[in-house]
């Protein structure tokens, strides 16, 4: 159930990053801009697969759904936290920085 979660957690920023830029209708899809939509794609692709299955895992005991960033990210010095044995466990500490780093931009520029 985790991976299936884990796989359905990426599949719109996955099919989002496949489309080439010059046929994004954001405005359309989103209701936001390109360059907002470029950057939180940006940021998301600074999180190391590896991680994946640990922010998941980190939402539920802070209370979020594991797809609902605004939960996650209102919630980001509990939940951070929370992911941040199981990153540095999975992916090894100097990722594990940076990914921490990659999570709180993706809050800033996503949400």
């Amino acid at each position: 159930m985790k991976f299936l979660t884990t796989v359905l957690a990426l599949l719109p920023l996955v099919y989002a990053a496949s489309i080439p830029e010059t046929s994004l209708a954001v405005n359309n899809v989103l209701g936001g801009d390109e360059d907002d939509l470029k950057d939180c794609l940006t940021a998301a692709k600074e999180l190391h697969t590896c991680s994946i299955p640990c922010l998941v895992s980190a939402a539920e005991p802070v209370g979020c759904w594991p797809l609902d960033m605004n939960c996650m990210c209102g919630k980001k010095e509990k939940f951070f936290k929370e992911a941040k044995q199981c990153v540095t466990e999975k992916c090894g500490k100097t990722k594990s920085a940076e990914i921490l780093a990659a999570t709180r931009k993706v809050c800033q520029v996503c949400i």
